[in-house]
């Protein structure tokens, strides 16, 4: 997923302020907000 695709190119972030890569370097943190935001904004199932 997004994590492993950061991990395996780096130089997706190159262009991206300082922050932005800390917070994206890690493979665990990039998926973690994936997740986080995709549970946000993906609608539930209610019944």
């Amino acid at each position: 997923g997004i994590g492993l695709g950061l991990a395996f190119v780096p130089e997706v972030l190159s262009q991206t302020p300082k922050a932005i890569q800390q917070i994206f370097g890690s493979a665990i943190t990039s998926g973690g907000l994936a997740a986080l935001i995709l549970n946000i904004v993906l609608p539930q199932n209610e019944s």
